[in-house]
């Protein structure tokens, strides 16, 4: 009896099985997709909060109204973070105004939600105006930019 026979006599089958190879190719692909669904949701940072995000309570607003924007503030460190520093600033400061543009946070946990009011100064032009926000934690800066929109 040779050792690639069908059975030798321990019964033991060398072979690969051709029976069932569809369901393990299908379970294959399965665990294929997910892992790059994981791989993928990964290097997009589903997994670790954003440090950063904000919204307006009023968006577009005309030339003679003001916005809230609130920013919230995440800590993406498993460590407390200390005298976190928060900024709003308008690129053109001469048409949008941020009441106390520079904020700091003694301590922050997980998060915090401050609100910033924003408005235009004097009768503007109507268009979008970019603000620059950006949040300072334990030495590393994140920022993001946003547009208000004032119309007539």
């Amino acid at each position: 009896m040779g050792v690639y026979d069908k059975k030798n006599s321990t019964g033991f089958d060398y072979f690969f099985p051709t029976q069932g190879t569809k369901i393990m190719g299908l379970g294959l692909a399965i665990v294929g997709a997910l892992l790059i669904i994981l791989l993928l949701a990964m290097a997009t940072g589903i997994f670790n909060p954003r440090p950063l995000s904000f919204s307006f309570d009023k968006n577009p607003v005309k030339s003679s109204e003001q916005s809230i924007l609130t920013v919230s503030v995440s800590n993406p460190y498993p460590e407390t973070a200390r005298k976190v520093i928060v900024e709003v600033v308008p690129e053109d400061r001469r048409a949008i105004s941020v009441d106390r543009p520079v904020r700091e946070i003694d301590v922050l946990d997980k998060n915090r939600e401050l609100e910033f009011i924003v408005n235009p100064v004097g009768q503007i032009l109507p268009g979008d105006y970019v603000l620059n926000i950006s949040v300072t934690i334990n030495g590393t800066k994140f920022s993001e930019t946003t547009t208000l929109k004032v119309v007539q």
